[in-house]
């Protein structure tokens, strides 16, 4: 047996190879899926794809992935305030003192924040707590993020004419923001085996003339930037899918963000225990 030191680093690999694996498996569907999603079969996996040169490793591009230490990296908004927390999801499966659009994004953005801080990269949260939009988004350009994502989940007014609607989109307000948007919406639509038109729902500018009159403010305030509608949270069934999913939404968003800065993820660091999801032991 080896010595503290040594099984501490053992396991710092295990974790690490863990999150490499992970992250592949997101936008390499080449890669199988384990019988095995413990550290321990991704590390033997891992490992042997390095011996065998299958995937050279490639030097993460620092500067835009961590922006260097004071600006690029990935900035957070989180949906709606406290005081009026926007759309309220299906209870049960949502908690009934916490079922709105702002308490359940806002958890999910400190889950993004620290699987983002866990693989290296630059990442803050924001609320528009106390402020408008425009005022709240001036913390974010002050920031100087490489991309920025808002948080939302989507609903109907009466659950009881389309109760088993679902689907996922994206916001955008310019064609600086195109590619992020369709980045993001190309994780969601794999995320959630979204299916056809009717469950893709794609990405859109919004404005009078398309249908889509909300968020025009929200996604013309910094480029490129994008505000996301994964669910529809009034479907009980699409609420108990976002729940059991949660946690891989908050990493996929950072593998998106990688995908859209061009470089590939740095391997995580040790504190990788609290990643979730089920698949890390």
């Amino acid at each position: 047996m080896g010595s503290p030191g040594s099984r501490s680093r053992f396991t710092c690999v295990r974790f690490r190879c863990a999150v490499a694996y992970r992250m592949q498996r997101l936008y390499n569907p080449q890669w199988p899926k384990l019988p095995n999603s413990s550290t321990r079969s991704a590390t033997h996996f891992v490992l042997s794809r390095l011996r065998s040169a299958a995937f050279p490793p490639i030097e993460a591009k620092t500067d835009i992935l961590t922006g260097g230490g004071d600006s690029g990296g990935l900035a957070v908004m989180v949906g709606h305030t406290a005081a009026s927390p926007g759309c309220g999801g299906a209870y049960p499966p949502f908690p009934d003192n916490d079922y709105h659009e702002y308490g359940w994004n806002k958890d999910l953005a400190l889950r993004i924040r620290k699987f983002a801080q866990v693989c290296g990269i630059r990442c803050e949260v924001f609320t528009r707590d106390g402020k408008d939009v425009p005022t709240s988004y001036d913390a974010v350009r002050a920031w100087k993020p490489t991309a920025t994502v808002e948080l939302h989940f989507n609903a109907v007014e009466n659950p009881a004419e389309r109760p088993d609607l679902k689907g996922s989109l994206v916001l955008f307000g310019a064609e600086d923001s195109r590619r992020w948007a369709q980045t993001l919406q190309d994780m969601m639509v794999a995320l959630y085996n979204r299916q056809g038109p009717r469950e893709n729902q794609g990405i859109h500018i919004p404005g009078p003339e398309n249908g889509y009159k909300r968020g025009q403010r929200n996604v013309s305030q910094i480029h490129p930037s994008a505000l996301i509608e994964p669910f529809f949270g009034h479907n009980p069934r699409e609420a108990q899918i976002a729940i059991e999913k949660k946690q891989a939404l908050a990493e996929g968003i950072v593998a998106a963000y990688a995908r859209f800065a061009g470089a590939t993820l740095p391997i995580g660091s040790s504190n990788a225990s609290g990643l979730g999801s089920g698949e890390i032991e």
